[in-house]
């Protein structure tokens, strides 16, 4: 929002060393005061991520000069020439900056800019341009991190990377929060990395469990995979961007909630500009421009809704797409289809309006799912109305079920459809029911309501198919037609709640629509004032009132209807404090600056999840229920260079009044693991609907180690003393110092009983009537300004920056040496630690500066380092070793007279009697049951293939050695197909597919050559008779299927799954990659 011209040039300045000037500092407030802000409507739809109402600077015809000047002067003399800013580091190519980058391994530099402003709590990394700074290795972005630099920077990936696929250029911490990616462009090089496009390698920017993540104003440019994947994560913004040939998606969003996809144009090669992926709800499309040449070999839609495999039934709702122009596309404009296990409906309200369509669906082959403008399939209650559609191909609109992937559901699904101009389609020659407005190929599912639509100039009519109900439609050429649909579209309305705003307990809030707008009239406002309660319309007007009783944060949502019955929202957040009336405001003694807490909740295992905020008491310890406490107090007055010389929170102890406790009460103060919302936190809960990692509250020692036992401080209440009627101390300087410094965020403090029986005491809380006997905190600082000799202020010694050096790719028993020297700290690093594998449970497996690693088993380690400086501050830094299986003995991939050959990059074995082990590294591939249930599961390299390629031959041979000279008592049927998912030969297993997370079916998921989950007609079959012994020589499958649906990016390659159609008494078993002999090792061959 831009609030205020004035602050962003006045921060933009400050930022900069060089802007600590007294002359440069004067000169950028007067610059910023000849600025003024004046309100001006903004387009804006409604759902969470809003774009709201932007200012529209002017300038003021009045002298500014003389008022400028003077607000340079008051703010100067206030401010002076110590101002201080929030963390930015630049990086550059040239000249000044924190970091300079020299063209080579410019990743180095940029990670450790990144790194530093982690190790600060978060941050702005700043790329200079013009430049291009070329990375060899992934970017890794912390939490409360903005990435971002001038529109001349580039970050470009080097030709011929090599990197592994699922590797990304950019990559968010797993589970890292609140980051922005932009303004600057993003090239990956894609024309010189000689890998297939769809198949993983190199997205642009992936991040993973995060929540706040924006993307905005950045030209992604020749990515061999996705520009943007995110996967499981809430609040997400993709807006005004500039994508151009990516190699997958443009924007990949998997398992969200709540995003909003804008203003963006994106020019397609492969997949969809947008998707939305297994899943999603509250996401708006909107005013976006996906195109493509029209050519190529893309069947990409522009924009996908997809789920695929029945195996979840995470639900499709409330998405909205509007105002976009998508045009010149072979494949859907937009498609979208959800498989589920049953026939309960949970894709649905998806509402598609204001959007044209044109020339779109053009692929030149009958697919069935790229011919039409819209294809959909098992969603309800899609409305579509007020859309442009000009040449869809077979249709505007189509209901296909995709045979063999997603199967019909068998419930009744309604599509409504009107108010649309839909023409020109002229369809495919030989296909019967093409060439109409709208195709319902499922009738007996799915039915449309078609009422108030132009049809015009479609070759073979209005509709093909049952299942219509039509309603005063109509068909006039669009130029001269009548018809409220071509020229004379109502437009939707736009919601404008006002600002956000700030109050205390007991004060009435005014709110105003009047900034609402819409171009036939607004019909009403409706008022929902907290979006928690479940109450979703508590006043009507235009101007409503609310007063608060409670503290806390609110969200008041205004939904505004026009006259069509056309509805909009739009959010405000109302912050609400306590009452201030009876408190006094935070004073400077003789002591130091006393502060009062901002909020104050109780803890209680008797109420999980009940909010105690208003209570007059502050409960520690246990009776009947075990009772903590957190509380917040304001530090943002102080600088980061200020030193604290003295904290003391003191607390007013009254209860239990005139009697003993059976035990010791020692009170403890720790550091709370995470922000917490008043309005919600409990027991059990941190804020609205995110539970607390551990149930009572989750806090950080003052060792920094989680639900650790070094308080901050302590304080002990001996059983047989009553209360004092008194305040009683506890020293909280060093966490108050680590807050000021921004060492970590200001989470405030957590109170609680070292031992929780017997010994339950309490004080008066923040809510008391008597101001003098609420909680405060004491505050006194040292000098915080430099001396006129003084270089370093008080001494701080700020933390150290880890640097473990770069990803690094070996194979199995050979060497890894990690070097720690980049690493740096302003007064040295007293030591060094590294974990070689974050999974084991070790977390310190050598020291010193350089460390070498020899892994025995294939897969992928996160290497771990850990600093400490003299001050015993630390900092970490991770690096990935992807380790494969041993190579010194098998024969590299070879070209014969068959073809390509290959041989396994993976290969791991599942077993029903160790249903947790991890078979990798043994000699042999079992098949079938004798006591157990053997399967297995390999891996090829198949990036050599371009996705044009035809394969004409691909078999799998295996080297059928055991049992030898032994039949047995069935036949087996050694049966091929298509592993679902992808997996980690490093945790693969019965049960499980990679760390943490299960097959969806035990024993491995798959799909067979029809699309069928758990299907029974593989890809190739074999049949070992039982009376057969081994022939010791190798047996063929025939996998051409698989491999040209891997090739040609229909699918990604998950690898084979093999087992035996039955499993009994059928055990026979094939060498695997790991035998010492690479001539019977399995391999496949390809002919192309």
């Amino acid at each position: 929002m831009v609030e205020s011209i004035c602050f962003k040039i006045f921060e933009r300045f400050s930022a900069h060393r060089w802007a600590k000037s007294r002359h440069v500092l004067l000169i950028a407030l007067w610059i910023s005061s000849c600025f003024f802000s004046s309100k001006t409507a903004f387009s804006k739809k409604d759902h969470i991520i809003k774009t709201k109402n932007r200012d529209n600077t002017t300038f003021k015809k009045i002298p500014v000069l003389f008022l400028g000047l003077s607000l340079c002067f008051l703010c100067f003399s206030i401010v002076g020439s110590g101002l201080s800013s929030a963390a930015t580091v630049y990086v550059t190519a040239s000249g000044s900056g924190d970091y300079i980058c020299d063209g080579t391994n410019d990743h180095v530099e940029i990670n450790k800019a990144l790194a530093y402003v982690k190790s600060t709590g978060g941050g702005t990394v700043y790329l200079k341009g013009p430049n291009t700074y070329w990375i060899d290795s992934t970017l890794n972005i912390g939490a409360n991190t903005k990435l971002t630099g001038d529109s001349t920077a580039e970050i470009k990936l080097v030709s011929k990377a090599g990197w592994s696929s699922g590797i990304p250029m950019i990559r968010g911490e797993t589970g890292a929060s609140n980051i922005v990616v932009t303004g600057f462009t993003i090239d990956g090089n894609s024309e010189n990395q000689g890998v297939s496009f769809g198949n993983g390698y190199y997205n642009l920017i992936n991040f993973e469990n995060s929540n706040n993540i924006e993307v905005s104003h950045m030209r992604l440019e020749w990515g061999c995979n996705d520009g943007v994947q995110i996967k499981k994560g809430n609040n997400i913004l993709f807006t005004h961007n500039n994508v151009y040939k990516m190699g997958h998606d443009a924007f990949y969003a998997l398992y969200c909630n709540k995003g909003e996809v804008a203003y963006n144009t994106v020019f397609t090669r492969t997949n969809s500009a947008c998707r939305l992926s297994g899943g999603i709800t509250d996401f708006i499309v909107h005013d976006n421009t996906f195109y493509s040449d029209g050519g190529g070999t893309s069947t990409g839609p522009g924009i996908e809704i997809d789920k695929t495999g029945s195996s979840t039934t995470l639900p499709f709702d409330n998405i909205e797409i509007y105002n976009n122009k998508i045009h010149s596309i072979r494949g859907s404009g937009i498609w979208m289809f959800a498989a589920y296990p049953d026939n309960t409906i949970r894709a649905k309200n998806v509402y598609i309006h204001h959007n044209t369509f044109t020339k779109v669906g053009q692929h030149a082959s009958n697919t069935g799912y790229t011919n039409a403008a819209i294809t959909m399939q098992n969603f309800d209650n899609t409305i579509i109305e007020n859309n442009v559609f000009d040449d869809g191909g077979n249709a505007a609109i189509k209901w296909y079920a995709w045979s063999g992937y997603v199967a019909q559901q068998k419930a009744q699904f309604t599509t409504y459809v009107r108010n649309n101009v839909i023409m020109n389609n002229d369809g495919m020659s030989g296909v019967t029911g093409s060439g109409v407005g709208i195709w319902n190929t499922q009738s007996s599912y799915a039915k449309f309501m078609v009422q108030n639509n132009n049809f015009y100039n479609n070759k073979n009519g209005d509709t093909y198919g049952g299942g219509f109900t039509m309603s005063n439609n109509v068909h006039e050429a669009p130029s001269t037609s009548s018809s409220t649909v071509v020229n004379q579209i109502d437009a939707a309305p736009v919601a404008n709640a006002g600002a956000d705003k700030t109050a205390t307990v007991g004060s009435s809030v005014s709110f105003d629509a009047s900034a609402s707008t819409d171009d036939k009239g607004i019909a009403s406002y409706s008022w929902d004032f907290d979006a928690s309660n479940g109450i979703t319309s508590e006043a009507t007007g235009k101007t409503a009132t609310k007063t608060y009783t409670t503290a806390g944060t609110y969200t008041v949502t205004l939904t505004v209807t026009d006259t069509a019955g056309q509805k909009a929202t739009d959010t405000v957040t109302v912050v609400v404090g306590g009452t201030t009336t009876t408190t006094p405001p935070a004073s400077t003694t003789a002591e130091g600056s006393v502060a009062y807490p901002t909020y104050d909740n109780g803890l209680r295992t008797s109420s999980p999840t009940s909010v105690f905020s208003t209570v007059n008491y502050i409960d520690i310890g246990t009776n009947s229920a075990s009772c903590r406490d957190i509380m917040m107090f304001d530090l943002s007055g102080y600088k980061t260079i200020d030193t604290i010389s003295k904290a003391t929170l003191s607390l007013y102890w009254y209860y239990p009044a005139g009697a003993t406790r059976t035990s010791d009460t020692v009170v403890e103060v720790y550091r709370p693991a995470a922000e917490w919302d008043p309005k919600y936190v409990s027991w059990n809960n941190r804020a609205s609907g995110t539970p607390w990692s551990t149930a009572g509250g989750s806090w950080y020692d003052k060792n920094g180690a989680a639900q650790g036992s070094t308080p901050y401080a302590s304080l002990t209440f001996p059983a047989k003393t009553v209360p004092g009627n008194k305040y009683y101390d506890l020293d909280v300087t060093q966490l108050v110092q680590e807050y000021v410094s921004g060492k970590y965020k200001n989470t405030g403090f957590f109170l609680k009983a070292r031992t929780e029986s017997g010994n339950y005491i309490a004080f008066y809380s923040s809510e008391w009537s008597n101001a003098a006997q609420r909680p405060k905190l004491t505050v006194s600082t040292g000098e915080s300004t430099p001396s006129s000799g003084s270089t370093v202020p008080n001494q701080v010694d700020a933390a150290p920056i880890a640097n473990a050096g770069a990803d690094q790719t070996v194979t199995a028993g050979s060497a890894v040496t990690v070097v720690a020297s980049a690493s740096t700290d302003d007064k040295g690093i007293a030591s060094y630690s590294w974990d070689f594998d974050a999974s084991n449970g070790i977390t310190s497996e050598a020291t010193g500066e350089t460390a070498t690693k020899t892994y025995t088993t294939a897969g992928t380690y996160t290497v771990t380092l850990t600093v400490t400086d003299t001050a015993g501050q630390k900092a970490t830094d991770t690096v990935t070793v992807v380790v494969g299986g041993t190579t010194t003995t098998t024969p590299p991939a070879s070209t014969t007279a068959e073809g390509s050959v290959a041989y396994p990059t993976y290969d791991n074995g599942l077993r029903t009697s160790s249903p947790t082990s991890v078979f990798s590294t043994v000699n042999y591939i079992d098949i079938g049951t004798s006591s157990a249930s053997c399967r297995d599961i390999m891996m090829f390299d198949l990036s050599g293939y371009k996705t044009t390629d035809t394969i004409s031959k691909a078999t799998l041979s295996l080297y059928w050695y055991y049992p030898a000279g032994a039949t047995r008592t069935s036949d087996t049927v050694v049966e091929v197909y298509r592993p679902a998912a992808e997996w980690d030969p490093k945790y693969v297993s019965w049960n499980n597919r990679v760390s943490g997370t299960p097959w969806s079916t035990a024993g491995g998921s798959w799909y067979d050559k029809n699309g069928a989950a758990q299907g029974s007609t593989p890809y190739a079959s074999l049949t070992f008779p039982a009376k057969t012994v081994p022939g010791n020589k190798y047996y063929d499958l025939d996998v051409t299927q698989l491999v040209q649906e891997y090739v040609s990016g229909k699918y990604k390659n998950t690898g084979f799954f093999l087992k035996a159609r039955t499993e009994s008494g059928n055990y026979i078993a094939f060498y695997s990659s790991e035998w010492s002999n690479a001539a019977q090792r399995p391999k496949l061959t390809v002919t192309a």
